[in-house]
């Protein structure tokens, strides 16, 4: 029978099916059908469709809800449901299943697929068997993934999985399958899906010599676009479990939060160790255009001991800075000037190596400048800065009422287009209040100036520069010519030369002569040390640069040296220091190697010391610092193998799977700028250090 010849039979069942008096369509789901062939028994009230079959479930509003689509379909309109026996296509809301059998129900949207697949956005679901429900679908023998070979490179299977498009997925029991290996159980895994709420679990397997094997696990989820929680909880087979979590919210240019936690209670330890870092930064807004806005902002990072990080958070540039910090402050910022009120401290370890010790405390603080401005229309920049705080420093056994304010009167006065005259002249006062253990008030007053003269060409530019300073008595205007230095606290000429006749390389060079008469030595005592920098680039991905402190006396203080080559993918650095104070040379070797077979790549880092013997060799030589870290690009997801070995007890070896269905999430632009905020050292896409 040909379609059309199917359509006309339509008319002839529908006065056979008056008889029986079906259930009005008004106001529920009915469908519509196309086949090649098609019969109606009228005593079971089926529709039997055979060849090309599409059945069309419509809704109240007719409006399209599904289609189905088969070789055979039977549509049985007594129970008002849809039975294919064989494989069929489901196609709903732009989502295709795929089935062995099953049967839906367009009187109240159920029904059963037996061996089914749903695609939806890059992920694969299928199952056993799976129960629809009102747009929700329940699976058992359920597995799925975001690999598009077959077999695929990795799947997840799970006793059970609940599905709600565009919602979230939820499944039990799952075990995480490389190939045919099982790698991973979670009695639970939760997804959201669709825009704005992605969840990402990353899973840190490897080993510490002190900490034993581990497994570090990360949650990721994202409660709104602007607010986004993780969750850390850590097996270490020597220390036990350790728990964590990072908060960050950021709206752009109006505010940013972040707060970072971890606490673990070491085996056969009394007491917890812990760590605790943030801050926030909001904008409070303005007065409108050309008015002055405001601004408030804080931050912290306190530890219980100086070796926290050195332990737990490697990667973090503080693991080797053991000490702890914390302000906040408040900002008036106008077109011309800057007000801040502020509070901060820090303490550093303390001799022993296990505590700390304070080291600065300042609350307030208040601080305000000005941009250069003129006054009065008289044609020269004028400058004001001051503040004032209460302070104590180490060392100290009281905290001390002081502050300081400065005016300086400047000009830029062009001789010639290639030379350039800088007059400038200042007075700055330091301001000592009465305390209980300081009982009298105490200014000391300064008075400064200096000239600045400039040459410009395209060669680069010489600038030779006069400072004078000098010290009034404390509480007079009268200079303090008594003292050992006479007052003059400066007096110097300062050569500035920097030569760059072309893009490739650049020289630069500067030292000072001290003018004073109190000045003690010959001609190269007066001379300060000398900062000289070369750097080249000869062609791009080769770049050479040297940096040396000399001193006219003692000879070099420090020479670093650092070159650096890449060709195509592949890198290569080497950077040594020697410094004065010590006989030993500090290398640092980094290796780059991605060879483009079959997407594997490496880095290497290599950093130690070694001292060179009287003649020709080596005398000693020792490792400070060695890790390597490979990685590897499957279809479905990237691999990273990392090893670092380093003083204090760091041997640790791990690696980390990184699935690609994460990177849209785990990229969004929002977070890069919370990253490059918050926690700038982390790499783009790392969650946690």
């Amino acid at each position: 029978m040909s379609k059309a010849a199917a359509i006309v039979l339509l008319f002839a069942l529908g006065g056979a099916a008056a008889a029986y008096e079906l259930p009005a369509a008004t106001g529920t789901h009915r469908v519509e059908f196309t086949a090649e062939e098609a019969d109606f028994n009228e005593q079971s009230r089926v529709i039997s469709l055979r060849r090309e079959a599409v059945v069309r479930e419509l809704g109240a509003d007719d409006g399209l809800v599904r289609t189905l689509k088969a070789d055979r379909l039977q549509i049985d309109m007594s129970s008002r449901t849809v039975v294919s026996d064989g494989p069929f296509i489901m196609e709903e809301k732009g989502s295709f299943f795929y089935g062995r059998s099953g049967e839906m129900s367009y009187a109240d949207n159920t029904g059963v697929i037996r061996e089914g697949r749903f695609s939806y956005a890059n992920l694969v679901f299928r199952g056993r068997e799976i129960r629809v429900d009102d747009g929700e679908y329940s699976y058992r023998g359920a597995r799925f993934t975001s690999c598009d070979l077959v077999p695929p490179h990795y799947q997840v299977k799970a006793s059970r999985l609940y599905l709600k498009p565009d919602s979230h997925f939820l499944a039990y029991n799952t075990v995480f399958f490389l190939g045919k290996v099982p790698i991973f159980y979670f009695p639970v895994l939760y997804r959201p899906l669709g825009e704005g709420t992605p969840f990402i679990t990353s899973v840190y397997p490897g080993y510490d010599e002190r900490s034993g094997a581990y497994l570090k696990t990360s949650y990721l989820y994202r409660f709104t676009p602007t607010l986004k929680g993780k969750l850390f909880i850590d097996y270490f087979s020597k220390l036990g479990f350790g728990t964590g979590g990072e908060v960050n919210h950021d709206s752009a240019d109006s505010a940013r939060t972040h707060l970072s936690a971890y606490r673990i209670r070491e085996s056969g330890a009394g007491e917890d160790r812990w760590a605790l870092s943030g801050g926030y930064w909001r904008n409070l807004g303005g007065t409108g255009e050309g008015g002055a806005n405001y601004y408030s902002q804080s931050y912290f990072r306190l530890l219980s001991d100086p070796d926290f990080n050195n332990h737990y958070f490697r990667s973090n540039p503080f693991a080797v800075s053991p000490d702890m910090q914390a302000g906040a402050a408040f900002t008036r910022q106008s077109n011309n000037t800057v007000t801040r009120v502020s509070a901060a401290t820090r303490y550093d370890r303390d001799a022993a190596g296990t505590g700390f010790r304070q080291a600065y405390d300042s609350a307030p603080r208040l601080d305000f400048q000005t941009v250069p401005l003129r006054l009065a229309g008289v044609p020269v920049l004028n400058s004001f800065s001051t503040f004032l705080e209460r302070s104590k420093s180490e060392g100290e056994a009281y905290y001390q009422n002081k502050g300081g304010a400065s005016w300086t009167v400047s000009k830029n006065i062009p001789l010639t287009r290639a030379v350039t005259l800088y007059p400038h002249a200042g007075y700055g006062q330091s301001v000592f209040m009465s305390t209980s253990s300081a009982t009298e008030d105490l200014w000391v007053g300064r008075y400064s100036n200096g000239l600045n003269m400039r040459l410009d060409g395209l060669w680069g530019s010489l600038d030779l520069a006069y400072a004078y300073r000098q010290r009034f008595r404390a509480n007079t205007l009268k200079e303090d010519s008594a003292a050992a230095d006479g007052g003059v606290e400066e007096e110097s000429i300062t050569p500035t030369l920097f030569v760059r006749p072309s893009r490739k390389y650049y020289l630069r060079a500067s030292t000072s002569y001290d003018l004073r008469s109190v000045a003690i030595g010959n001609f190269a005592h007066r001379l300060s040390t000398m900062k000289a920098e070369l750097a080249y680039d000869p062609k791009p991905g080769v770049s050479f640069i040297l940096q040396d402190e000399y001193s006219f006396t003692d000879g070099h203080r420090a020479v670093i040296a650092q070159a650096d080559f890449a060709v195509e993918t592949n890198s290569l650095g080497l950077g040594v220091a020697k410094y004065a104070d010590s006989p030993e040379y500090v290398v640092s070797n980094t290796i780059g190697v991605r060879p483009g077979w079959r997407g594997w790549s490496g880095d290497l880092t290599l950093r130690y010391r070694l001292t060179l013997a009287d003649r020709v060799g080596v005398d000693k030589f020792s490792f400070f610092e060695k890790s390597a870290r490979l990685y590897k690009e499957f279809h479905d997801f990237r691999s990273t193998w990392n090893l670092r070995l380093r003083p204090g007890g760091v041997k640790e070896f791990f690696f980390l799977i990184t699935m690609k269905i994460n990177d849209a999430p785990r990229n969004e632009p929002l977070d890069e700028e919370s990253r490059r905020f918050w926690t700038h050292w982390r790499e783009p896409g790392q969650i946690r250090d």
